[in-house]
């Protein structure tokens, strides 16, 4: 029997490892809580705070979230008053979710937490290392250029 460990060079097993020990480390739970935020509505907020709007369709099928999940954070986050439904400019059937002033104030408040606990938890790496890993993972889960703007 070989002492080398295989499973130590297959992807599925890295990238899971690497997410767990990110999720643990990050701790975005308690990191966001002083902000009444969640990372899946810090993440809803950050797509509402993008200049162009997003629909609650939209928002699901980049978060990879079904309907109703968005819809319960939407709501949690127009209770905090962080965002606000408006209607589509060219489809009336169709409501844009948009942050607030108190929405964006959170949202910087909030990126800036999550910044310095992901600048904490990728120390280890130079900020190449870092910029190869984002282009790495950006091509495992490509976003269409609906989402580049």
């Amino acid at each position: 029997m070989s002492s080398h460990i295989s499973l130590l060079e297959e992807v599925w097993f890295i990238v899971a490892d690497a997410r767990a020990r990110m999720r643990m480390f990050m701790d975005a739970s308690n990191t966001l809580s002083p902000l009444r935020l969640s990372l899946r509505t810090y993440a809803v907020l950050s797509l509402s705070a993008s200049a162009r709007g997003f629909s609650q369709r939209e928002i699901g099928d980049f978060l990879s979230f079904d309907a109703r999940q968005v819809g319960f954070l939407i709501d949690e986050l127009e209770d905090l008053g962080f965002i606000e439904r408006t209607q589509h400019p060219d489809d009336r059937r169709i409501k844009v979710v948009k942050s607030t002033t108190t929405g964006n104030q959170a949202l910087e408040a909030a990126r800036n937490l999550m910044l310095a606990k992901e600048a904490e938890s990728l120390a280890d790496l130079s900020t190449d290392e870092q910029d190869t890993l984002v282009q790495l993972l950006s091509k495992i889960r490509p976003y269409g250029p609906r989402f580049r703007k």
